[in-house]
């Protein structure tokens, strides 16, 4: 547990060596390479259950407690909402949002009574509201056929849907599945193509009619357990099964291949990364053929000599030759892309256990979610830096 989980943010940030600079040096009082590489550059408070969409210039947070916007080089918040935002949001090409927005529970007042659920338009840099599409669903993307969207009725038959609608809410298409067969993931590939999976299987849709174009069944793999660590690259979708990693090429459903004992996946240009409970492994990301594997644990403590070692919290997230996870304590770890080599670590002061959401490399910012369960001490989204300039040990090839 960090020591400073219940301070203020501020108290935090100030007790941070070098906010906006390089972390600390090496082990032997050398620059470390995460000196040279990953420098932290700011924390701001947020939500429990975190996700994040990449704006022009900004980062939108959004979750059941709310959205919050935040400027992307001072982490600094420009406008903010604490509605439940938790469904879905989505960036249109004009540069809006759009984000679903539940009622919650009415009461006793005439205008809680007139709330509705509805998707919200909203201006980027302000929160302001421009319009509200009346509907239950949420918005995944915007496509040239309409909003795509899905719907979860939690409790009853626990019913879901993957529909498309029009600018002002009139359904165009829609899909539902219930019970154990339900939808648990959706996403567009193309404006031509959607991906859902449901049940031991996953399914590839017209986006203009919805229409099935093919349908994978995965039973032998144990059916699909973690929907939510689909990753999807260079037209390979990678799925997380109960026996590990399954690969299938997006164009017809087709297996490309299998590999055992994953727990988390990110494909990176053509490339695939697998963490497992004691590795890390880089794949060719069509063939499944292994470039390099590491075991983590060994390769921690030959940086770590001392102290307690934690299980990775999260996938890699690549940028200029270097791969960045972070364990469950908070503490970050670099990698040579080329090799899988841990090359050096750092914990920041501040940083609290990792929630488990996906590390996010936006151009040369990596985002990171700690967690909390204490409202006293939010959750923090935190922004390092990433040096883009060219490292010896060069880019991961394809």
């Amino acid at each position: 547990m960090c020591p400073l989980r219940g301070q203020s943010l501020e108290s935090r940030l100030a007790a941070q060596p070098g906010v906006g600079r390089a972390v600390v040096g090496g082990h032997d009082g050398t620059p470390s390479l995460i000196q040279k590489a990953v420098s932290y550059r700011w924390g701001s408070p947020c939500f429990l259950a975190l996700e994040w969409i990449d704006a022009p210039n900004r980062i939108v947070c959004f979750s059941k407690h709310g959205i919050k916007c935040l400027d992307q080089e001072s982490g600094a918040e420009t406008w903010s909402d604490h509605e439940d935002y938790g469904f879905g949001v989505a960036l249109t090409p004009r540069g809006t949002l759009l984000a679903s927005r539940r009622a919650g529970q009415l009461h006793a007042s005439t205008a809680d009574q007139t709330r509705t659920d509805c998707i919200v338009e909203m201006d980027a840099a302000t929160g302001k509201a421009l319009r509200m599409i009346p509907t239950q669903l949420a918005p995944v993307a915007v496509t040239d056929h309409g909003i795509l969207c899905r719907w979860l009725e939690i409790g009853g038959r626990f019913r879901t849907r993957v529909a498309l609608i029009d600018d002002m809410g009139n359904q165009i298409w829609c899909e539902e599945r219930s019970g154990e067969d339900r939808f648990q993931w959706t996403c567009p590939v193309t404006q031509e193509s959607v991906l859902a999976s449901h049940g031991s299987a996953v399914e590839c849709r017209s986006v203009e009619n919805g229409y099935l174009r093919w349908s994978a069944a995965l039973e032998a793999f144990g059916g699909i357990t973690r929907p939510w660590g689909a990753t999807l690259s260079r037209g390979v979708l990678v799925l997380l099964a109960a026996k590990g990693a399954v690969a299938l090429d997006v164009e017809g459903g087709n297996l490309l291949w299998f590999h055992p004992s994953a727990v988390r996946a990110a494909l990176v240009g053509g490339r695939c990364f697998l963490t497992g409970h004691r590795s890390i492994t880089a794949l060719n990301g069509r063939t499944g053929d292994v470039v390099w594997s590491r075991d983590v644990f060994s390769e921690m403590r030959r940086l770590r000599r001392r102290g307690t070692l934690y299980p990775l919290a999260t996938g890699p997230a690549a940028s200029a030759g270097l791969l960045v996870v972070a364990d469950q304590s908070g503490r970050l770890w670099v990698l040579d892309g080329r090799t899988g080599q841990f090359i050096d670590e750092e914990r920041p002061e501040g940083m609290g256990a990792i929630s488990g959401s996906p590390l996010l490399a936006i151009r040369d910012r990596l985002y990171v979610n700690d967690l909390s369960i204490n409202a006293a001490a939010p959750s923090v989204l935190h922004c390092f830096g990433i040096n883009q300039d060219p490292l010896p040990y060069g880019e991961s090839e394809g």
